[in-house]
């Protein structure tokens, strides 16, 4: 990475910049504060006119931090999506109906915003001494007015939208200079960061610092671009800060390169390391070679032009890829890969399913539907990037939205929107014009002028994150036939053949344990149903098969297909000589673990099929849940399989040939600040809100499909935001991934980090200010722990218990936090979920059998 560029007959070089960017060298900010106007004949500064780099200087070198391009949405929270809809601008009328004038809705939160990003800014810079003058605030473009034409009001709108940038690249840069070594959490003796602390003594809450912390605000990578700075590499300035540190901020750095540069360069080393490549020269900007010592620690995602190596093949190590650039919007192919499944999908469903899609069809679901916003990618090998949005805002969002930029899927049960789609709403009422010519220009791809919010009815969580659609594709059928049909697809239990069956009658000493392994709601477990169905011959033959597998008896001859002796012998299925197992690769790092249960040995279940048209190969992580593959019927298609195993939580992984991807990026892990709070922090609604938040924006990440593939609490988290779409996705080898290897080739998936997991599940690490007392608390079980053996919702699917026990607590939050319902420890979580001995032991017992039934085979 590197570009070089000449201005004025001078030559800059960026170690780091992935494209050219304007660069003002005349600009010198050292005597002169770039916010005042020089002479009344200037035009008010705007936005635009500080999206250029220029001279490093210490009051004003944190303009280098704003953003180039406005964060809208984004995953910014309450903070970005403030902005991103436009306020409702309300028409005033005397007493005879008259219009009067038009002014923002009282609703508007920018005030708000306004006011606390000016407490944080100040305070931080202030108690701190951050050298830093700031700019008006956005009240000062006059948003707050009264006007006698919309279409004024509406530009004095988007001036101010705009100018919130600039205080957010401020609040940015605040945050960038203070993290150091002393904040990191990893420090075994670091106390509760300071400059939290003062904060919440002037009285922001910690939620609002956490959506700040994991939006773009603090992604500090070249991905995420900001305006950048020049520097003096030969007489830096006093207060001029490292290259190293810019460049580990992801600000793009430029200075000169001349005479004086080349002659010291052949006298010092290490100076010598700044120096552009031989090979450059304006013409050609790219530099394959910058030095490594310049390049981030955090994520970099250009290097356009290297070649890669001849075999095309994807490694754990490798840093290059080929280029690429999409033609068409991203979601071209998307709308067509979801028509080409929902068909499918429509040939199979059931009359149930058929009618509730129909009447989802003639009313839309909005608070209930996944809201998804395509957005300009920053990424410059995609087009457009589909986000998710967070629950709480997703009536918010689809009301910025005109009719025309906005897809309903009543199958999915979730909307597309994007500006792109159509044209806004024209609903303007103001027939007067309004010169803009001595202010900034309006946005080149203007918005519906006024956009109305609906009034703040707080919806409820249970709501918002309910029962996902995904989940309500199983038909109604009676108590024993179900708990029959889940017992022979998971545990491989068959009824014996027609008057052969000679057992005692049953008890129902293991009546609980029979109904929550049947995947029975306990709202079904009443008697007018149980004393039916344990008097019945199928549970007498159940509760015998449940005995013998729980005491490590061989169960009667004929009721368990992994024995030659049952007519279903599961062994002679055409998918049974598919599987090859192949040991889950051991890794040097910690931060990627893949686990099933507690399995000493892990292993990947992978079933090479014939006959299959699709790219990829689909794989298991237990010996149990391979053998529910070869259970499915026959008809199934691979993807049938996959899609199934997705709509139920039950892990699988698709693994794709190395030399079918293409690399979009270099590979650089990358990390995420774990949410901090003091040692005896109290919880509250809005605490799980901003986690919310910080999930969503997560789960916009495009390798966060594999959250669907890993299964348990983790699917249950991911697929309210992202529903099914991404279940065989291609991998975008964006972060971590896993490589196997089978025959000759080398196959790949997206895996999701521990740290992600952690975040996902909603973690918080609580210290005491002196760092002596230290907790991870979570508000769901972390993966760690879920996927354990020990664990009693870990049954290997997501079961109606699961979701009965996810939703009490999402209700439970809702009504009020309390130790019960706030985040817990792991050593409260394992109380918790401990669940039934006889549940592990029997379930244990059936995956030692699957496993010695394949590895035999």
């Amino acid at each position: 990475m590197g570009r070089m560029q000449t201005v004025d007959g001078v030559l800059y070089y960026s170690p780091n910049a992935r494209e050219d960017t304007r660069l003002e060298p005349q600009v010198t900010p050292f005597f002169n504060n770039p916010f005042v106007k020089k002479t009344a004949d200037e035009n008010a500064r705007t936005y635009n006119d500080f999206k250029a780099a220029r001279y490093w200087s210490q009051s004003f070198g944190w303009i280098s931090f704003i953003p180039v391009k406005p964060w809208a949405r984004g995953g910014g929270g309450a903070i970005l999506m403030e902005l991103a809809t436009l306020p409702a601008i309300e028409r005033l009328t005397n007493a005879s109906g008259e219009t009067i004038g038009y002014a923002i809705a009282s609703s508007c939160g920018w005030p708000r915003l306004e006011s606390d990003l000016f407490k944080v800014v100040v305070t931080l810079t202030k108690k701190f001494h951050i050298p830093c003058i700031l700019p008006a605030m956005p009240h000062t473009y006059g948003y707050r007015g009264t006007y006698s034409s919309r279409s004024i009001l509406s530009t004095k709108i988007r001036l101010a939208r705009e100018w919130f940038m600039v205080w957010l690249g401020a609040l940015g840069y605040a945050i960038a200079w203070l993290q150091s070594p002393s904040d990191s959490t990893e420090r075994v003796r670091a106390g509760y960061p300071e400059w939290r602390s003062a904060l919440q003594t002037e009285g922001l809450p910690l939620w609002w610092l956490d959506e700040v912390l994991h939006s773009p605000i603090c992604s500090f990578h070249i991905g995420n671009p900001r305006a950048g700075c020049i520097i003096n590499v030969t007489k830096p300035i006093l207060s001029q800060p490292k290259l190293e540190w810019l460049v580990d901020r992801g600000i793009p750095t430029w200075y000169p390169w001349g005479a004086d540069e080349e002659e010291r360069a052949k006298e010092d080393a290490d100076f010598a390391k700044l120096q552009p490549c031989s090979e450059m020269s304006p013409s050609n900007h790219l530099c394959s070679t910058a030095p490594l010592e310049l390049q981030s620690k955090s994520l970099v995602r250009a290097n356009l032009e290297i070649e890669t190596n001849d075999d095309g093949m994807v490694h754990s190590q490798a840093e290059d890829y080929d280029a690429y650039v999409p033609r068409v919007p991203e979601w071209v192919k998307h709308f067509e890969d979801v028509k080409k499944m929902d068909d499918a999908w429509m040939g199979k469903a059931s009359e149930r399913e058929l009618a509730q899609w129909k009447s989802r069809e003639r009313e839309p679901a909005t608070r209930s539907a996944k809201v998804f916003v395509w957005e300009l990618s920053d990424d410059p090998f995609f087009l457009f990037q589909r986000n998710p949005t967070p629950s709480k805002w997703r009536v918010d969002t689809l009301l910025s939205f005109s009719d025309n930029q906005k897809v309903y899927n009543a199958i999915r049960n979730e909307w597309d929107c994007c500006e792109a789609f159509g044209e806004p709403d024209d609903d303007s009422d103001d027939e007067q014009s309004y010169d803009t010519s001595d202010t900034a220009p309006v946005p080149e791809s203007p918005e519906a002028l006024s956009q109305t919010l609906i009034s703040s009815d707080d919806p409820k969580l249970q709501d918002l994150d309910g029962r996902p659609c995904e989940m309500d594709n199983r038909e109604a059928t009676t108590v024993d036939l179900a708990m029959q049909a889940h017992f022979y697809e998971h545990h491989g239990f068959c009824m014996p053949i027609a008057g052969t069956w000679t057992a005692p009658k049953a008890t129902e000493r293991h009546r609980k344990i029979i109904y929550q392994l049947g995947d029975v709601e306990e709202a079904e477990n009443n008697s007018h149903t149980v004393e039916p169905l344990v008097s019945s011959l199928m549970y007498s033959v159940l509760d015998t098969f449940f005995e013998a597998i729980l005491n490590r008896r061989e169960p009667t001859p004929g009721i368990w297909d992994l024995r030659d002796s049952c007519p279903r012998y599961v062994q002679t299925t055409s998918r049974f000589s598919a599987i090859r197992a192949i040991p889950v690769p051991l890794r040097t790092t910690p931060i990627v673990k893949e686990t099933y249960k507690s399995q000493q040995k892990a292993h990947y279940y992978v079933f090479l099929l014939k006959n299959t048209t699709e790219p990829w190969t689909f794989a298991t992580l237990s010996a149990s849940t391979a053998l529910l593959v070869c259970r499915m019927p026959r008809e199934f298609t691979v993807a049938d399989i996959a899609y199934r195993f997705a709509q139920r939580g039950i892990p699988f992984r698709i693994f794709y040939p190395s030399n079918s991807l293409t690399r979009h990026h270099t590979r650089m892990p990358m990390h995420y600040p774990m949410p901090v709070r003091p040692f005896d922090h109290v919880f509250t609604k809005a605490d799980y809100d901003a986690y919310v938040s910080i999930r969503t924006n997560l789960l916009s990440q495009s390798h966060m499909q594999a959250a669907l593939k890993r299964g348990g609490i983790v699917w249950r988290l991911a697929i309210t935001a992202l529903g099914l779409n991404g279940a065989t996705k291609m991998p975008t080898l964006y972060n971590e991934f896993e490589e196997i290897t089978l025959g000759e080739s080398l196959l790949v998936d997206d895996v999701v980090t521990e740290e992600e997991l952690d975040l996902l599940c909603g973690v918080y690490l609580c210290i005491s200010a002196d760092g002596k007392q230290r907790a991870l608390k979570s508000w769901w079980p972390l993966v760690r722990y879920f996927e354990k053996e020990e664990c009693g919702y870990n049954h290997g699917y997501w079961s109606e218990g699961n979701e009965t026990w996810y939703a009490g607590r999402l209700r439970d939050t809702e009504e009020g936090i309390g130790k019960e319902t706030g985040p817990a420890t792991y050593t409260q979580w394992k109380s918790r979920l401990h669940g039934s001995s006889a549940i592990r032991k029997f379930l244990g017992q059936v995956e030692k059998g699957s496993f010695a039934l394949i590895q035999g085979s």
